[in-house]
């Protein structure tokens, strides 16, 4: 398939900018399906490709509504579903008539299955020299330990994060949520992404890697700097900056509350806040270097001062006077957080579907994409395949 932007109709590209884009997902579990949900949020029509019978992994796992993995749900919803077995030869058929008028391909299997399936990338670039194809693994599709399983736990632990969380003296920490999983998911729909703005411009179809490990790493940019600097084994710190001071979080008389000072023009205000202007003066905190070197008896100060009153008193006294802060809430309490209502990020299904289920809207918003926050629920296991066998013959879906 060439992808004309020219031939969309205005009405189309409404659709978001990913409009006409037609995506196969052979994927599973988690980093796949979260880069395949953010193409879909932003137009494109996936194409999921299931094992017969049981499916996507996540059709089984929990929690579970109407006897529905709310799990699966929220992943893969207003995607299409065809169960194919890729052993049987009709079914293969189906599942190469689809590549020939596909744009992208997603996979996160672990290297070596799809070549074992006889659709090595060399393959694919031969018979569909415009496909782009985005491989999804745990180390990646070369290097000496690429064949090794990887989950999101394995990956938190061996690129170091797990050593960087939690507070001083506690065991290595994982970050409270699948981080590596969705990371690689986001770095591979912006790779998808950018494999289709080259494509545009040469014809060429290309083949993305994205490792998890990898992603994770990338985010350690300044641990990696201060070590490779100082030479010493950056360290949990918990809540604190590394070098700004004061940046971490505070008890107040009811509950936490977050204060970010990343200058000195910030500190004076911040002072000026906790009636101690003469502390934006005081030797030991008026620099930032000396604020680190004097650390603990700031925040000794700060605490008895913000101890005196409620989190809300100081977070609106900050923010008065621009000094970035807020409360530390429960989930409950983010969900009801009114910027995040008025920016569509509290989503849901349409009609009854998994009625009073919620997950995180579209985190993009684009001007040619209308911004919605009510989503079509997921499809059952081989729902579209009238649909997408029609695909095949008219080019239409």
């Amino acid at each position: 398939m060439s992808l004309n932007t020219k031939s969309l109709s205005d009405s189309d590209v409404r659709l978001g900018p990913l409009s006409g884009v037609i995506v196969i997902d052979l994927t599973r579990a988690v980093s796949g399906p979260y880069c395949t949900m953010m193409l879909k949020n932003l137009g494109a029509t996936i194409i999921k490709i299931e094992r017969p019978g049981s499916g996507d992994d996540t059709r089984g796992l929990g929690p579970f509504k109407d006897g529905i993995s709310t799990y699966n749900a929220i992943f893969n919803h207003g995607k299409k579903s065809i169960a194919l077995d890729l052993k049987n030869p009709e079914d293969k058929k189906i599942f190469n008539d689809l590549l020939a008028k596909a744009d992208v391909l997603v996979e996160n299997f672990r290297p070596g299955v799809m070549e074992k399936m006889g659709y090595s990338w060399e393959f694919l670039h031969q018979t569909y020299p415009r496909l782009i194809y985005m491989a999804i693994s745990g180390y990646g599709q070369t290097g000496p330990i690429a064949q090794h399983a990887c989950y999101d736990l394995v990956a938190q632990g061996v690129s170091g994060m797990m050593k960087l969380t939690g507070h001083p003296g506690d065991k290595p920490t994982k970050v409270g949520t699948e981080i590596a999983d969705v990371l690689s998911g986001i770095y591979a729909a912006f790779g998808v992404n950018t494999a289709l703005f080259h494509r545009e411009r040469t014809g060429e179809g290309s083949m993305v890697d994205v490792a998890m490990l990898d992603c994770m790493l990338s985010l350690l940019y300044s641990a990696v700097d201060r070590f490779t600097v100082t030479g010493e084994e950056p360290k949990a710190i918990g809540n604190r900056h590394p070098t700004a001071v004061p940046f971490e979080t505070f008890d107040t008389s009811d509950r936490m509350i977050t204060i970010c000072v990343a200058n000195d023009s910030l500190f004076k205000k911040m002072s000026q806040v906790l009636g101690h202007l003469e502390w934006s003066e005081d030797p030991r905190f008026s620099t930032i270097q000396a604020r680190a070197e004097n650390h603990d008896a700031l925040i000794d100060l700060m605490t008895a001062v913000l101890k005196t009153k409620s989190a809300k008193y100081w977070v609106d006294e900050f923010i008065k006077v621009g000094v970035p802060s807020g409360r530390v809430y429960d989930l409950h309490e983010t969900l009801q957080f009114p910027q995040l209502i008025h920016r569509k990020m509290v989503a849901g299904f349409k009609g009854d579907y998994l009625n009073g289920v919620k997950f995180p809207g579209n985190p993009l918003k684009f001007s040619c994409l209308e911004d919605e926050n009510i989503f079509d629920p997921a499809p059952k296991l081989d729902e579209n395949r009238a649909e997408i066998l029609n695909f095949i013959k008219t080019g239409k879906i």
